[in-house]
C-alpha cells in the first residue's frame, strides 16, 4: 500500500501529493535525459543525468572507432544504473524537502501520514 503526503504552496493554494517511499518512476525514467527530474524541477539532478546520457552517447560512438573506448559506456552505464537506484529509493524525498525549501507546507501538519513523511524523510518531528 503506498502513502502519499499532501503538500500545499503558501501563497497560491495549490496542493501536490507525494509519494512517501519509493518512486518507480524515477527508477524507470529518468536516465532518459532526465526528463522525470526536470518536470519536477529537481535541476541539478537532472543536469547530472543529462551529462551521463551525453557522455553515454559520445563514448558509443568513440567505441565504434577506437577500441581503446569499449569500457567506458559500460562504467558509465553502470554510473547511470546507480545513480536511478539512488533516485528510486531517494527521488520522493529529495523532491518534497525541494517543494518545503519552495514555499509548500504540508497540507496537514499533525496528520499521522505527516509525521510518517517527516521520519521517512529524516526531518524533525515538530
Amino acid at each position: 500500500m503506498s502513502t502519499y503526503v499532501t503538500l500545499k504552496h503558501e501563497r497560491t493554494g495549490e496542493l501536490q501529493t507525494i509519494k512517501i517511499g519509493w518512486s518507480w518512476t524515477l527508477f524507470l525514467f529518468s536516465q532518459f535525459w532526465g526528463i522525470p527530474l526536470l518536470l519536477r524541477r529537481l535541476f541539478d539532478w537532472a543536469g547530472v543525468q543529462i551529462v551521463l546520457s551525453a557522455l553515454i552517447c559520445i563514448f558509443l560512438d568513440e567505441a565504434e572507432t577506437d577500441p581503446d573506448f569499449e569500457l567506458f559506456p559500460l562504467i558509465i552505464s553502470l554510473c547511470a544504473f546507480g545513480l536511478a537506484i539512488y533516485l528510486g529509493l531517494k527521488g520522493n524525498e529529495i523532491t518534497g524537502k525541494q517543494l518545503l525549501r519552495d514555499g509548500w507546507a504540508f497540507a496537514e501538519p499533525e496528520s499521522a501520514v505527516t509525521q510518517r513523511a517527516k521520519r521517512a524523510w529524516s526531518m524533525p518531528q515538530i
